[in-house]
């Protein structure tokens, strides 16, 4: 990133810095994280007696830190501390090493409030939640529909992803065929029959104006062998299905003297399955 980039991201962040308390805190977290990526964030609990109808104060930079002051935490008029502490937050003449100990504590405590808003984004305060982020895919089942369906919308971020159980008809290899008549699970005429086994039925989709214009049925083809890796061995049996095609132009047609012109409507390209399997073998 080029240095006049900085500098413009550096006063676009100030200037939304000012107007800090009308973001919502995720938003602000998000502003800070792109305009200053150099400077770690430390929260703040406003000092007042009043409660407040909004959650964020005011935000403003020092030279390695932004600041994050908000309306909650240990000075705030919804402090959990007793009265006789809030007394000694209020006196001047109290120990400058207990107000520095209660505002590590508060910013210790806020820290993890803001986080809730969005976990994911608590690996920027906590070494240990980023080794827990990185093994995630791990802890989940990989044939588990909310693991599919997280590597389907990675592999394609532009379309909406719906996942969902289903029975889906499969071969199913059958010994000791016969021809006479055939036992139930054990004999078919061809060794071979046609069955029904648990699977996932995913459905990539999306509209004209949620992408650029692009060849999806390719673009799926281009883009499958990262899905295949991730969900390699896992064997679990999927059907993908692309409704992603952009639907066929209308036509007028120019009608006979006498006639008005005839309108043929678009037509709706009918969905592509891109996948019909499953992921038995290791890559």
């Amino acid at each position: 990133m080029s240095a006049s980039t900085n500098e413009s991201h550096y006063a676009l962040g100030q200037e939304l810095l000012d107007r800090a308390s009308e973001f919502s805190l995720p938003a602000l977290l998000d502003v800070i994280e792109q305009c200053f990526p150099n400077r770690r964030v430390r929260f703040c609990s406003e000092a007042h007696h009043k409660t407040r109808s909004f959650l964020i104060v005011r935000a403003w930079i020092e030279p390695d830190v932004v600041n994050v002051e908000l309306s909650v935490g240990l000075k705030s008029a919804s402090s959990p501390l007793p009265a006789y502490l809030r007394a000694l937050l209020d006196d001047p003449a109290v120990d400058p090493s207990f107000l520095r100990l209660i505002e590590w504590i508060d910013d210790s405590l806020l820290r993890a409030e803001a986080y809730a808003f969005r976990p994911e984004r608590a690996w920027r305060s906590s070494v240990e939640l980023a080794s827990l982020r990185s093994t995630l895919l791990r802890a989940t089942p990989l044939g588990s529909l909310a693991t599919v369906s997280w590597v389907l919308s990675a592999a394609f971020p532009e379309l909406s992803v719906r996942v969902r159980r289903a029975r889906l008809k499969s071969v199913v290899r059958v010994n000791q065929a016969r021809l006479d008549y055939a036992v139930l699970d054990r004999a078919a005429l061809g060794e071979y029959g046609m069955g029904f086994v648990p699977a996932i039925e995913a459905t990539l989709s999306g509209t004209a104006s949620s992408w650029p214009p692009r060849d999806w049925a390719a673009e799926a083809t281009r883009r499958w062998p990262i899905v295949q890796a991730a969900l390699a061995g896992s064997r679990v049996r999927l059907r993908a299905t692309l409704d992603a095609l952009e639907p066929i132009a209308p036509a007028v047609l120019d009608g006979v003297v006498g006639l008005d012109s005839i309108a043929i409507s678009e037509t709706i390209a009918a969905p592509r399955v891109i996948f019909d399997g499953s992921f038995d073998s290791l890559l």
